[in-house]
């Protein structure tokens, strides 16, 4: 991950470009969130593992331009035994992406034990 801190984690990669060539460079930021959560899904209460991903803001950009924009999945944390959370991807930007979501939501988590 290129930047973090208590809330904010960010990222990049190279979105697929249309026939599979290259594609733009996406800066991505998980979000700790309490607001959001997984469809169907309660929030716990005193849960600090509940992330969103959004877009990053461009450069120049004000800080809560993320807030505003779509977000791209949602990882919401469970405190039944044997599980940690569920992780629900609300976009379709193929494999590489799903990949690099499970990753980067798997080091949050683990980084916060």
């Amino acid at each position: 991950m290129a930047h973090s801190s208590g809330k904010k984690h960010t990222w990049a990669m190279n979105a697929a470009g249309e026939g599979g060539g290259d594609g733009l460079r996406t800066n991505l930021v998980w979000t700790r969130t309490r607001s959001v959560t997984v469809d169907g899904m309660a929030r716990p209460p005193l849960s600090t593992r509940n992330w969103k991903l959004t877009e990053a803001p461009a450069k120049g950009g004000r800080a809560g331009d993320e807030a505003k924009g779509l977000i791209l999945a949602v990882f919401t944390s469970t405190a039944q035994m044997g599980k940690c959370g569920n992780l629900q991807i609300n976009v379709d930007h193929g494999r590489e992406f799903d990949l690099m979501v499970l990753t980067t939501c798997l080091s949050l988590y683990s980084s916060g034990r």
